[in-house]
């Protein structure tokens, strides 16, 4: 597997990372920075984080931006540097780990569970071939996307959710199953 990270106003692509092994411990990290391209997390205040301090991402590349001709928001600053919606931390190891944006949550008993949490534990099953958690009317919705002639039953998605996250998921999700041909690419 490649993982990668970006968005089309930096470029698209910031980083990647090659996943060697099922079972290697950074899995759901999207690597380093390309070359030429900085990556930063960044406190409320506009400080750098340390490791594993959640904050949000700021993109540097002298391809932010380029091939856009419309009015720009005030947190890009062309061919220099993006400040995204993405929250995010780097390990130790000096990986980025996006968690998502910052409304991309569920509270829990006192505690945030990521969106991009949710559907990396349900890709875990090796079943899916897209999960997208979404707000919509005030529900969170997990839309499932799996493999061709996959027995995947939401039973066995919210015990999943359940057993990984400590949770209740019957009382705070609610799982559709789509075919292929009826997904949508969603910026």
């Amino acid at each position: 597997f490649i993982k990668t990270y970006g968005l089309a106003e930096a470029g698209p692509r910031v980083s990647t990372y090659k996943v060697e092994t099922p079972t290697d411990p950074e899995i759901d990290s999207v690597g380093y920075p390309l070359e030429g391209v900085k990556m930063r997390v960044l406190d409320a205040k506009g400080n750098d984080t340390k490791s594993n301090e959640i904050g949000r991402v700021l993109i540097e590349s002298p391809s932010v931006m380029n091939g856009y001709m419309h009015e720009l928001p005030p947190h890009v600053k062309p061919q220099q540097n993006i400040l995204t919606e993405d929250m995010a931390y780097f390990s130790e190891t000096g990986k980025l780990f996006v968690l998502g944006r910052s409304k991309n949550q569920i509270e829990v008993e006192g505690r945030s569970i990521w969106f991009q949490e949710i559907a990396n534990a349900i890709y875990s099953t090796g079943k899916v071939l897209k999960a997208i958690v979404d707000v919509k009317n005030g529900e969170t919705i997990i839309s499932i996307v799996t493999m061709p002639a996959c027995k995947l039953t939401h039973e066995s998605v919210y015990l999943l959710l359940c057993e990984h996250f400590q949770f209740n998921a019957w009382e705070k999700v609610k799982i559709e199953f789509l075919k292929a041909n009826s997904v949508k690419v969603a910026k």
